[in-house]
């Protein structure tokens, strides 16, 4: 099935929300085989899979970025993992974004009702991130929104303030700028808890993030 846990619009620099989604069940099988070629950070793939026998489709899905669409939070047992398996070069990961359903595009939200109606074949579009390295010193505010849930294992990047520390990053490294639905998965090479890497955020004098950028 599909799992997801939304997050409301966050107004202030940390916000958090404890809403979970709905649980749906798919039911999909890989539909094609054959050679492909490997996926590079960055790049739009398509997955096109089929119903078959009731089986799972094995995803969890993140909505906390409501603009950009879904992002794959967790692949469980199911068809997604079943066409892991079978295409390991095209495989959906953690942190891919499900951009599109069908050739449909749309909201984080819309694009989850898109995999819950019931149809013969579904194609999903899918997006890797890229993934870089921002290292800041704490001098003034790093001028930031966050958004994440208790349940996050990363921090969706909200507004970014024009006189914040890392909008001057993003103006000193335009080929590695960080935008608003860009994820932060790690402070200091530590992973964990959103609740966690927030806290080490607030905590440190030189500010290390590992960012994945869609």
């Amino acid at each position: 099935g599909i799992q997801s846990f939304p997050l409301s619009p966050a107004i202030a620099m940390i916000c958090c929300c404890t809403e979970e989604g709905q649980d749906i069940t798919l039911h999909v099988r890989p539909a094609v085989s054959g050679p492909v070629i490997p996926m590079m950070d960055g790049q739009s793939f398509s997955v096109d899979l089929d119903k078959h026998d009731g089986k799972a489709l094995g995803l969890t899905l993140d909505l906390t970025e409501l603009n950009n669409g879904p992002v794959v939070a967790q692949v469980s047992a199911g068809c997604v993992e079943d066409w892991n398996e079978k295409f390991p070069s095209k495989a959906i990961k953690v942190l891919d974004v499900i951009t599109a359903v069908n050739g449909k595009s749309g909201s984080s939200a819309e694009i989850r009702k898109m995999l819950a109606v019931p149809q013969r074949t579904l194609s999903l579009t899918v997006v890797r991130p890229t993934e870089r390295n921002v290292i800041l010193q704490k001098t003034a505010s790093v001028g930031i929104e966050l958004k994440y849930t208790k349940k996050s294992m990363d921090i969706v990047i909200g507004s970014i303030d024009e006189v914040g520390l890392l909008h001057k990053w993003n103006l000193a490294h335009p080929k590695q700028s960080v935008c608003s639905g860009d994820r932060i998965i790690a402070v200091d090479g530590e992973r964990g808890q959103a609740t966690k890497l927030v806290q080490m955020m607030q905590e440190a004098h030189t500010l290390n993030m590992t960012i994945v950028h869609y």
